[in-house]
């Protein structure tokens, strides 16, 4: 029986929304490699995240749920620098995170229409719940994230986040 490689279209789906990006937006690259994260919906670390009030339980947005898919789209950080230290102006740098949201978006488009056409069935998280975002993320081993003005950070990362739950049984 031969299988369908998810996380290899989805990867393809991602670069692809990279580089249209890159040409709709008329920018030189922006962004570094989107990275991806898996994270089984039934992780008990997720009840804790719950419990503590931290997010909404994947399993309570969309019950058949098996894996939460995660991405981060981290701006350059020589632009980040750039923009701390007086090189980029505070009009730039709003353009930059609004971009940044626009691309992350084209992203979770991208991998929700990939396993739409394997006929899979997929949800978004919606953007009110970003800290689902953030805890799917260090469920999935991306590491830890916060939310501070108005963007997503991971140490000294700057970027934007997307996530989808699906039936598919993706491992991390």
């Amino acid at each position: 029986m031969f299988g369908i490689d998810y996380k290899k279209w989805i990867a393809e789906a991602v670069a692809a929304k990279m580089a249209e990006y890159l040409v709709w937006l008329k920018v030189s690259p922006s962004w570094e490699k989107t990275v991806i994260g898996y994270a089984d919906a039934k992780d008990k670390k997720f009840d804790a995240y719950f419990e503590q009030g931290l997010c909404n339980h994947p399993k309570r947005m969309y019950r058949p749920g098996n894996t939460v898919i995660v991405h981060f789209t981290q701006i350059s950080p020589h632009l980040v620098t750039d923009y701390e230290e007086g090189r980029m102006t505070g009009e730039d740098w709003e353009k930059l995170c609004l971009d940044t949201r626009q691309v992350a978006r084209g992203i979770t488009d991208g991998v929700i229409s990939t396993l739409q056409a394997f006929g899979r069935e997929v949800s978004l998280l919606p953007e009110s719940e970003n800290w689902s975002h953030v805890c799917g993320a260090e469920v999935a081993n991306l590491g830890t994230f916060e939310k501070k003005e108005d963007m997503i950070w991971k140490d000294q990362a700057v970027g934007y986040m997307g996530a989808v739950i699906t039936e598919v049984p993706l491992k991390s």
